[in-house]
């Protein structure tokens, strides 16, 4: 694959299956807005079978993860067909999950 020069900007996330739904979506929950931005360019034909999220946990912006995972989690419950599985971390030591 050849490496970009520019970065590429996604307006609308598809799905790759043209058949039926893609397999597996994994995205992250953090306490930055950012972490929405994959989930609200969904196309309208957007579907998977199984989608995990990540959640950062850090206790100092616990309030705006929560909101974000919310949002996540409401936004996948439509597009998902099979679940929607939430794993959580510690920001500091990932591995425990």
């Amino acid at each position: 694959m050849r490496a970009a020069d520019e970065p590429i900007v996604i307006e609308s996330l598809g799905r790759l299956n043209e058949y039926g739904a893609d397999d597996l979506l994994v995205c992250c929950a953090s306490f930055e807005e950012r972490c929405v931005s994959a989930i609200q360019r969904m196309s309208a034909n957007f579907r998977v079978r199984y989608s995990i999220i990540f959640v950062i946990e850090e206790p100092r912006y616990q309030d705006a993860i929560d909101f974000n995972l919310t949002k996540i989690q409401t936004m996948l419950s439509r597009k998902t067909s099979e679940g929607v599985f939430v794993i959580r971390c510690q920001r500091d030591d990932p591995w425990k999950a």
